[in-house]
């Protein structure tokens, strides 16, 4: 990481910091978790609504913590009086003034990634196809808040040539915060669709605040957005270098001859031919807007298919996972009504011997359009000819009873009350040969279903 010193983190983040003899000192990393905080790391105590950094003050410490960050003052922490303490206002505000000070010290492309759905999967793949020509930080996992950005930029070293970050947002604003905070030069939007309704009220609200990160973009910086997106093609005018993907002509990179294989998918970009190794259609939109990044910093074409051919789905998306005998596509880690459309264009487009199946959990944080949402749902697996129909949740029982009203057989629509049941219901009646949709909210934790399958809930 970037140098920074314990006095330094002191005034950066406005804190109070306890008497200390060696406050110049340089701090080798920063952790939120106390389990796996390493000797000489500064632990920052983030309260929670499930467990409050605070109290594990004293395991952080005994585990060799060089300082601690703290919204609690010192005297009523036990433990900590071992290390450097810094008092502050708000632990998760620190963390953002922190990072943002480390954030100046470096001079790097750093393209920022968001939109309502794949922008992990963006991410992801940008990063392996820039690691070609550059030495390439990208956040972790699904690290899009305030917290998971500032851990991302705490690993920034004077090695790195550029960096990849995922901005998300499920309020007015944060997208800015964040942008302005990772200060990036380029920018992409996959797309914008019905994701959070419940706090910005329409896809128009969805719209402003992603293209707020346009804001943020520097002189020459570029965005790349989807022109296939009726929305976001209106950003043509707004004063940026914009980009587009997409199969509409006029795209700077145009997407054509989009070719099914057994698992993945052949397609050309501006005329190159290139492959992605995993299934869903709309994975060619998100390997498009990571290879027109990746070509327009240099990267060879070449070495983008070669790059391309190398990559990994995030977790939890369009995996197919082996359990119990059968096999599931695992794309439990989210859902909105545009990323299920996605899901099950793609289920229904395999080409199996045996039956289709769609376990469906609830859509969440859709607000007033919940109920419409997951009626529309319903009316979607029974028009698609799916063969079983099973629910999870209370706003998904709502799609299994439209399904029936839409014409699908009702013996084969069942609406679980739990994993357990959603998991015997499938070992009872689902073949070998047989692919298993599992998809739903991040709450909903629908590859819990799969853990049954290991575990002795059937027992």
């Amino acid at each position: 990481m970037i140098e920074i010193g314990v006095k330094d983190i002191a005034d950066v983040s406005d804190g109070e910091l306890s008497y200390s003899s060696a406050a110049g000192a340089a701090v080798r990393g920063f952790s939120i978790d106390s389990r796996t905080i390493k000797p000489g790391e500064f632990f920052i105590a983030i309260p929670g609504k499930n467990a409050d950094g605070h109290d594990h003050i004293a395991e952080a410490v005994a585990r060799g913590a060089a300082g601690v960050i703290s919204e609690r003052p010192r005297d009523v922490i036990d433990g900590s009086g071992k290390s450097h303490f810094i008092r502050v206002v708000s632990s998760v505000g620190a963390m953002g003034s922190i990072a943002g000070h480390i954030r100046s010290k470096v001079d790097i492309p750093i393209i920022a990634v968001t939109g309502t759905n794949g922008k992990t999967t963006v991410k992801d793949i940008l990063q392996r196809l820039l690691s070609e020509k550059y030495h390439t930080l990208k956040s972790p996992s699904s690290y899009n808040n305030m917290v998971g950005v500032s851990l991302t930029l705490f690993g920034l070293d004077r090695t790195h040539e550029a960096a990849v970050f995922e901005l998300g947002t499920n309020h007015p604003g944060e997208i800015v915060s964040l942008a302005r905070l990772v200060r990036p030069g380029h920018a992409v939007i996959t797309n914008i669709g019905p994701g959070h309704l419940e706090f910005f009220g329409d896809t128009d609200g969805v719209f402003r605040e992603k293209a707020g990160v346009l804001e943020c973009l520097p002189e020459g910086g570029a965005a790349f957005l989807s022109g296939d997106d009726d929305s976001l093609r209106s950003l043509r005018a707004c004063g940026r270098e914009i980009m587009f993907f997409g199969k509409t002509p006029g795209c700077e990179f145009h997407i054509q001859d989009i070719q099914k294989k057994e698992i993945g998918y052949d397609f050309r970009l501006n005329g190159e031919l290139l492959r992605i190794p995993f299934d869903g259609e709309h994975n060619v939109y998100n390997a498009a807007a990571a290879s027109a990044v990746a070509a327009f910093m240099g990267v060879e074409y070449s070495a983008i298919r070669a790059g391309l051919f190398e990559t990994a789905l995030p977790a939890m998306r369009m995996k197919r996972v082996s359990a119990g005998g059968m096999v599931f596509l695992n794309d439990a880690y989210n859902a909105n009504p545009a990323s299920f459309e996605c899901a099950l264009k793609t289920l229904a487009g395999m080409d199996l011997a045996g039956r289709k199946w769609v376990i469906a959990g609830d859509m969440l944080e859709l607000g007033s359009r919940s109920e419409e949402s997951h009626r529309n749902l319903g009316a979607r697996v029974a028009a698609g000819n799916f063969d079983f129909l099973i629910t999870l949740g209370d706003a998904a029982s709502i799609t299994a009873r439209e399904a029936v009203l839409a014409g699908m057989d009702a013996e084969n629509v069942f609406r679980a009350k739990d994993h357990e049941e959603a998991a015997r219901i499938i070992r009872e009646i689902a073949r070998p040969e047989d692919m298993i949709l599992l998809k739903g909210s991040r709450k909903m934790r629908m590859e819990d279903i799969l853990k049954c399958f290991t575990t002795s809930c059937f027992r």
